[in-house]
């Protein structure tokens, strides 16, 4: 069994990635694991040209041909996005839109859909519920590509600054590590 996750956010070790690391190490030793920073990978927009409704492929020759295959591969997603302005990160939108490969071609569509998939999202506003009306249009768009989001795990009160806020609250990562024990559960149940 294998989890990867995908982080959105330009900060390796900031609120968003602890976040998710957190829940990777939740989901236990006897799951394989995969972690890539979003913001450090090299890969473009959607083009547009719809090669991949057409063929099983994607035009672009680029990272994101690799995270396609970790994608197919894995049993299960965790994509993770601070909020700037209202909105998931540049970084992440970019990510979703490449996700377009995925959507209308049978041939390439990702084996085992619905693939389980947990969306962490980190924003400054107190409540944690503040974007939850974004949280369920993100989730429209990763089902319609062929992922079941099994859980929208927003935390606010997440600043900027040098050193992450999440860890003052340490409450809100054993959360998130128990989250990624329920994921593994729910990928080794018989």
């Amino acid at each position: 069994m294998k989890i990867v996750g995908f982080i959105g956010s330009r900060r390796n070790n900031g609120n968003t990635a602890t976040l998710v690391d957190a829940m990777l190490e939740g989901a236990g030793n006897e799951i394989d694991t995969a972690r890539y920073i979003l913001n450090e990978s090299q890969f473009g927009g959607c083009q547009g040209c719809y090669t991949c409704l057409e063929e099983d492929r994607c035009s672009i020759d680029d990272q994101m041909q690799d995270f396609y295959e970790e994608i197919k591969q894995s049993d299960a997603v965790i994509i993770g996005s601070p909020i700037y302005f209202g909105h998931i990160s540049g970084q992440t939108k970019l990510f979703m839109d490449r996700l377009f490969r995925f959507t209308h071609n049978p041939r390439g569509r990702i084996p085992n859909a619905p693939k389980p998939t947990i969306m962490v999202l980190t924003h400054g506003n107190i409540n944690d519920s503040d974007y939850d009306w974004h949280a369920q249009n993100i989730q429209q768009y990763f089902t319609f590509a062929g992922f079941s989001v099994i859980q929208i795990y927003s935390v606010g009160g997440c600043s900027v600054s040098v050193k992450p806020t999440i860890l003052t609250r340490p409450q809100k990562i054993e959360t998130a590590k128990a989250l990624g024990f329920k994921l593994s559960e729910f990928l080794t149940k018989d």
